[in-house]
């Protein structure tokens, strides 16, 4: 239980903005106005980590926009906030 609770309170809500086909079985194919919920950012890459209708994946930040309302202060930071696909 602990462990869900720590997903939770670090994830933030979004939305997509675009559409985005994913380039492999790792990333999230997303539809322009899905509800996105984001988990983190890949180190390297800057992809972030995401669900999106029960399926979890990567994708762009530049694909979707987080609804700032659901940033808890000082739990989780993204590069780019106002942006997520």
């Amino acid at each position: 239980m602990a462990a869900s609770r720590e997903i939770q309170e670090r994830s933030v809500a979004a939305v997509a903005i675009a559409t985005y086909e994913s380039v492999n079985e790792t990333h999230l194919k997303l539809r322009a106005g899905a509800d996105v919920i984001v988990f983190g950012q890949h180190a390297s890459s800057g992809m972030w980590y995401g669900e999106c209708a029960g399926r979890r994946g990567f994708f762009p930040p530049s694909c979707v926009q987080v609804r700032l309302d659901t940033i808890h202060n000082g739990t989780y930071q993204l590069t780019h906030p106002s942006l997520v696909c």
